[in-house]
């Protein structure tokens, strides 16, 4: 997980963002995955499905960043055992 977050960094500052829209969504799939929140998971996985039909292609870097410092925040609580 820290390494999809950290290439998904190197993505945005080298504007790859397919790569970068390819390894968030694995991220979002490892933390569902991690929850163990079978119900949520039954849930929005459809609704992720439907939403990734539509891919975004407009990005902005800034707000990928927001995006991959917040997962680096889920990772810390996850290692501290807060989550």
């Amino acid at each position: 997980m820290i390494d999809r977050n950290f290439k998904m960094k190197i993505a945005v500052e080298l504007k790859d963002f397919d790569t970068y829209y390819t390894l968030n969504l694995a991220c979002h799939d490892l933390f569902m995955k991690m929850s163990g929140n079978d119900q949520m998971r039954k849930i929005v996985t459809p609704i992720k499905q439907r939403l990734c039909d539509f891919p975004k292609r407009i990005y902005i870097k800034e707000w990928e960043l927001i995006n991959c410092k917040e997962h680096d925040q889920i990772i810390n609580f996850i290692k501290r055992g807060i989550l």
